[in-house]
């Protein structure tokens, strides 16, 4: 408990604790982070360090208290069903054949016809509303241990079926390289591991690679090269390159003021994206070295999530103040073109083609795809595709469109949605995947063979393999 905590982005003691509930920023920081604006909107739901260690004992206690007390009501509810049933049972069971047993069976016919009708209808709107709540309480819950052997059932009918599980601690990001042949994975400790796939096996290179110095958050290989950036909490992007046999650091970039929660690069591998809890978009290009050649700053909170059309001239980002924002380059420069005001904040979205990208609300039955109209030259929303989802959502896992297979991942909630769609653009459901929890982190290789992912409730690398 007495333990120094350092700041992952400046070095310095953990000194503040930001406890409001809709903050989108990373909860621990040092008084270094508040000079950077981070938390100064609630600045009244900051507490210290030592605040939070009393408030977590007291939790614990109160999460123990609750768990006795539900048991305690569950076995009085229990014992009381019980009673009821072995009453009815009796009752059924017994004979009624004179008229004083009649005349009162007709009494207790009438007596208890209206509590019957309103237990009824109150188990109904308690079922609802119980099971929503339980659901939601036991998905967020975090648990210290879950049996290995344990195993989310998965639909038979799944195009994407498990070849191999790899049990790893708490992974945020996946990145496949050109051909498949690898993935990167970011854990929360900071340390990247690299994956060989081999013939639907996985095996674990030897090299761990620690540059982080806290949780890797987004993973992207360059095209046709073996090399991948890498960005997290500590707002670092790291350049990563294979070099004799072994994985080098070729580059640091101290590249955003909060933690990095979306890195894209170009077909040219020369420009790279970044979006940050500190309200920016990067944009990188490199000559000797990468370098910083252009800041927007149109969103008023958390960047989530990035996406380039096909031509690479355009720009999309979706943001926690429920805005999508469309950029344009023009006069070698990013400019703003549009600003869609979303209903719900989304943490994910992408490009299906030049005119076209979809856009998931969170909590949301569907996803929103908006298409390019020439003459207003302006983008609207077009329909809606019915997918699932499960109680709230949680940023990372980036949605993604494989061309190859005209398919998009979609994350959303505790379920992963893949859309099939035609050649003329009808959205078609044809598989999802439920995990029973929010927490999923995945990726999925460029050819769409492949579906890697790492959830809270198996604690394993998964890895699927498209059976078509």
């Amino acid at each position: 408990m007495n333990q120094k905590l350092l700041c992952p982005s400046h070095n310095e003691l953990i000194q503040i604790v930001c406890f409001n509930e809709k903050c989108q920023s990373f909860r621990f920081g040092c008084y270094e982070c508040l000079k950077k604006e981070h938390h100064l909107s609630h600045t009244r739901d900051l507490k210290t360090i030592q605040e939070f260690y009393e408030y977590k004992q007291l939790k614990q206690k109160e999460y123990l208290d609750f768990s006795l007390t539900f048991e305690n009501y569950f076995d009085k509810t229990m014992n009381l069903f019980n009673q009821i049933r072995n009453k009815l049972s009796f009752f059924q069971k017994s004979k009624i054949d004179t008229l004083d047993q009649m005349n009162d069976v007709l009494s207790l016919f009438l007596q208890n016809q209206k509590n019957q009708d309103k237990f009824s209808s109150i188990m109904m709107d308690i079922q609802k509303k119980l099971i929503s709540v339980l659901q939601n309480f036991n998905e967020n819950l975090i648990e210290s241990q879950i049996d290995s052997s344990q195993q989310h059932p998965i639909k038979k009918e799944t195009k994407y079926q498990v070849i191999q599980n790899i049990r790893e601690s708490l992974i945020y990001s996946f990145s496949f390289n050109h051909n498949s042949s690898m993935f990167a994975a970011g854990y929360s400790t900071g340390q990247i591991a690299v994956f060989e796939l081999e013939v639907e096996q996985i095996r674990k290179q030897q090299q761990m690679l620690n540059g982080h110095k806290g949780s890797v958050y987004s993973l992207e290989f360059f095209n046709y090269k073996d090399c991948f950036l890498s960005g997290g909490q500590d707002r670092m992007i790291l350049i990563w390159s294979f070099q004799n046999k072994i994985w080098i650091c070729q580059q640091k970039i101290d590249a955003h003021s909060d933690w990095i929660s979306h890195i894209i690069i170009n077909k040219n591998n020369n420009l790279i994206i970044s979006s940050s809890g500190d309200k920016t978009i990067q944009f990188w290009n490199k000559d000797e070295q990468w370098k910083c050649c252009q800041t927007i700053t149109a969103h008023l909170s958390t960047v989530c999530s990035l996406s380039l059309n096909e031509t690479e001239d355009q720009l999309i980002s979706c943001s926690c103040d429920s805005t999508i924002k469309i950029f344009e380059f023009k006069n070698s420069n990013w400019i703003i073109l549009q600003t869609i005001n979303v209903e719900k904040l989304g943490f994910r979205l992408c490009f299906i083609n030049n005119f076209t990208f979809v856009f998931q609300s969170e909590n949301s039955l569907d996803l929103s795809v908006y298409k390019f109209n020439q003459q207003a030259g302006q983008y609207h929303l077009t329909k809606n595709v019915q997918v699932q989802n499960g109680e709230n959502c949680s940023n990372l896992f980036p949605q993604k469109f494989i061309k190859s297979k005209n398919i998009i991942l979609n994350k959303n909630g505790s379920k992963v949605n893949l859309i099939k769609i035609s050649p003329d653009e009808e959205f078609q459901l044809i598989d999802v995947i439920d995990f029973s929890t929010r927490k999923i982190f995945g990726n999925m290789s460029n050819d769409g063979q492949y579906l890697c992912t790492w959830d809270w409730i198996s604690k394993q690398i998964q890895i699927r393999q498209c059976i078509q």
